[in-house]
């Protein structure tokens, strides 16, 4: 080995996984990468693919490593990308059955990545480069299952379940993007040197801490087009830094005199028409308190002072805070997308929804008889899209930073939030308000109770609908970006929050619409409408929703060929609905991260006949349920499925906790009594799973 350190060099895929070794050293975290990482990575990578000239290289990172003795490299730092790049690769290689094999170089012997001291890692990553597991690992072999690291195998049974369906989306092949894959992923492989004290140079990392952001390389941009205003640095960084921290309302990032200049006395409404009116509250504000501070001869102090746009960006100070009462919303709430991507989101409904751009203008001449680009939803595409569209000049920044503001407002008031609050968790949607001097509270968006829904008011239903509905949207997308959904929303909340008091119904209808269109004018819709033309085109009215469950499109219904598993959580929805919503049958549902698409009646059960796979791929037989409560139902027949959610779900005071799916519980519903120890002929059951098959339809296309 030389004592040169090599430079940092890029590599492609091919490159990378044919040429040296690599070693994932004991110290290092197991393998954690799940659905939102490797669907997030797929639909990036898918992305740049067909969006692009499809020579555009997506650039995935840094594989930061250390050579050892024997001359392969010790896995520093990366090792996560790494292993899912070698799963994609995998499972690439592994679809080699046709007549034009999707990826044919990687055909040697043995795999170049291996784990120290975790045998079941190495084992599992070996056995499925190497096929040996029973189909390709949907079903293990009871006698290797201790032998196996799950989180691998399911890594690689997200690949599996997910690929092909992104892939048909996105309308191309697994053969392109099996070679977009091979040639145009690239990761900078950098080598620390030689004789280097690792635990130093941990030390060192975690000391440093992360390089600049995008979007704080962003906020420097935005600040910089206002650079000689020292009063419009001060709006717009107070802006910023209060949209910045999704976790709390909007309202807290100003003083209390500020928030009711803005949102008025009780903190609940936005009352400006433009940036100028922004910038009139500071202006009023400043004078106001520099009156008090001559009334009290307090001479002024370093921060009324107006601070340059370095100081700005080194200080972790805000303006105008002095008497902000903050609340506890940092600690109570979670939101479901961070700063990045909602940067993302306002700056697409910026755009589009004000119609300064159609989606051909985004087009570059070579691009024209392409498909249509749009804004990406997509926080790698940050600095480039508001360099074309923001970065014009100081009026189109001031813009958007009033637009930034209106939308978090509306996206706290209107969207739902994770709440924790006394060691309980649950889905809320709630509106920040003035409760008794400077103190606030929070209060159901719709209605005013500030506890469980209220019997008496029609509001507060529709504030249990309207959050159950955008539940089953965001656990359907869990990724940070691709939420067209919020896109949606977000849209529809613009252009109506100048009404006086928005209506609980019409919020309620207009996504109703949205879930419809996006169910029959997308997934399964045999020609798929963009999520730009239902959103912006047709306000989300949808156009093919079908009259009658025989009109219904069930080809995309089955198993292999399900799009999107909001199929499953919008039926979900309407089942509850269906059964009296929140004081109904399934009242105490809550919406989780479910996304596995599996067979009621199992594929190679134990102990009973199998079915015909055109019954047994049906969406009858098909449930949503966590990758755990897949391992613990495995290949059990129907009848201990029955009995296990039969005492789990059904014979328990707690009515809802935990169910996996109440497609499944209703489909378990259906079969209890029929489906017994001692019968269970198969056709009985395919008949029983026909019957609800088109029960479950008739929700889809019957109006709630």
């Amino acid at each position: 080995m030389s004592n040169n350190t090599p430079e940092p060099k890029f590599y492609d895929i091919k490159k990378l996984l044919t040429e040296d070794s690599y070693v994932i050293p004991m110290y290092q975290r197991n393998y954690a990468w799940a659905d939102q990482e490797i669907n997030q990575l797929i639909d990036d990578v898918l992305d740049y693919q067909t969006k692009g000239s499809n020579n555009d290289n997506y650039y995935i990172g840094t594989l930061v490593v250390y050579q050892q003795k024997d001359g392969s490299y010790e896995v520093i730092d990366g090792q996560q990308r790494l292993t899912t790049l070698s799963l994609l690769t995998i499972y690439l290689k592994n679809n080699n059955n046709s007549d034009e094999p999707v990826l044919s170089w990687y055909q040697t012997d043995n795999l170049n990545l291996s784990f120290e001291c975790r045998d079941k890692s190495t084992y599992t990553l070996q056995a499925l480069f190497n096929k040996t597991l029973s189909n390709n690992g949907k079903h293990l072999a009871n006698k290797k299952e201790d032998k196996i690291n799950s989180a691998i195998l399911n890594g690689y049974k997200i690949i599996e379940k997910t690929l092909e369906s992104k892939v048909g989306e996105r309308d191309t092949t697994l053969k392109a993007f099996s070679d977009y894959v091979s040639h145009n992923i690239k990761i900078l492989r950098v080598e620390v040197p030689e004789h280097t004290d690792l635990n130093h140079y941990f030390e060192v990392m975690n000391n440093r801490g992360e390089q600049l952001e995008k979007h704080e390389i962003l906020k420097s941009h935005l600040l910089s087009a206002v650079q000689n205003d020292s009063q419009l640095t001060t709006v717009i960084n107070t802006v910023w830094e209060g949209v910045s921290n999704m976790e709390k309302y909007i309202q807290t990032a100003f003083n209390t005199n500020l928030r009711a200049k803005i949102f008025g006395k009780d903190w609940k409404e936005f009352r400006l028409s433009g940036f100028d009116d922004l910038t009139k509250c500071f202006v009023e504000d400043k004078l106001e308190k520099d009156s008090q501070r001559k009334e009290q001869e307090v001479e002024a102090t370093d921060e009324d002072q107006p601070m340059s746009i370095l100081q700005v960006l080194s200080s972790d100070k805000r303006f105008s805070t002095e008497d902000d009462e903050q609340g506890d919303d940092s600690e109570r709430f979670r939101s479901v997308i961070n700063f990045p991507s909602f940067l993302m989101q306002v700056l697409r409904v910026y755009i589009h929804g004000k119609k300064q751009i159609k989606p051909m203008d985004l087009l570059g001449e070579h691009d024209r008889g392409l498909q249509s680009k749009t804004i990406r939803l997509d926080d790698k595409a940050l600095l480039d899209e508001f360099e074309s569209h923001i970065l014009k000049d100081a009026d189109t920044v001031k813009d958007f930073i009033f637009y930034l503001l209106k939308c978090k407002f509306l996206f706290d008031k209107y969207i739902i939030k994770r709440q924790y609050l006394n060691g309980d968790e649950s889905w809320e949607l709630k509106k920040y308000l003035k409760s008794n001097s400077n103190s606030a509270s929070y209060n159901n968006t719709f209605g005013n109770s500030t506890g469980e829904e209220d019997d008496d008011s029609s509001s507060e239903g529709f504030n249990k609908q309207i959050i159950m509905l955008l539940a089953s949207f965001h656990v359907s997308i869990p990724s940070m970006s691709y939420k067209y959904w919020l896109d949606g929303a977000l849209h529809w909340l613009v252009n109506h929050s100048s009404e006086e008091s928005l209506s609980a119904d019409d919020y309620l209808s207009y996504l109703t619409n949205m879930a419809d269109s996006f169910l029959f004018d997308r997934y399964l819709a045999e020609e798929q409408l963009d999520y730009y033309d239902i959103v912006y085109e047709n306000g989300c009215q949808p156009q093919g929703k079908p009259d009658n469950t025989q009109s219904t499109n069930d080809k995309f219904l089955r198993y292999g060929q399900i799009r999107n598993n909001f199929i499953f959580n919008y039926l979900d929805y309407l089942i509850w609905q269906d059964k009296g919503g929140a004081k109904g049958k399934y009242q105490d549902f809550e919406f989780s991260f479910r996304s596995s698409v599996e067979h009621f009646y199992p594929q190679t059960p134990d102990g009973i006949d199998g079915m015909t796979k055109y019954d047994l791929d049906s969406f009858g037989n098909l449930c949503l349920i966590t990758h755990s409560q897949n391992s613990s139902f495995s290949n059990k027949p129907p009848l201990e499925k029955l009995g296990s959610i039969k005492h789990k779900y059904l014979d328990t005071n707690e009515k809802g906790k935990g169910f996996p799916n109440l497609k499944m519980v209703e489909l378990a519903e259906g079969l209890k009594g029929q489906w017994t120890s001692e019968n269970q002929e198969v056709s009985i059951y395919s008949n029983l799973i026909k019957e609800h098959e088109r029960n479950m339809v008739r929700l889809f296309v019957t109006e709630q």
